[in-house]
């Protein structure tokens, strides 16, 4: 299963691994792994550290709002100024 539909399908209970939540993130593993950290939101199980899906989602994830990704060519979203 590809990890698109894979993120589709979890529960927002699912508990993973933090090397498999970064693996699920749409950027690069060392990145993903970073955002979690700095989210604050890793548990311990048994001596792993995991996360849950839910948290991840709410935490680690920013708004569209807040960031607007850089349009066609890095030109910015397109846009004019008013």
């Amino acid at each position: 299963m590809a990890s698109e539909d894979q993120r589709l399908n979890l529960g927002r209970a699912a508990v993973l691994s933090l090397s498999r939540a970064a693996s699920l993130l749409p950027m690069r593993n060392a990145e993903a792994r970073s955002a979690i950290r700095r989210a604050q939101i890793i548990r311990w199980l048994e001596g792993r550290e995991v996360v849950v899906w839910g948290d991840v989602l709410d935490r680690v994830l920013e708004p569209a709002s807040v960031k607007t990704p850089p349009g066609p060519r890095g030109r910015g979203n397109g846009r004019r100024k008013a």
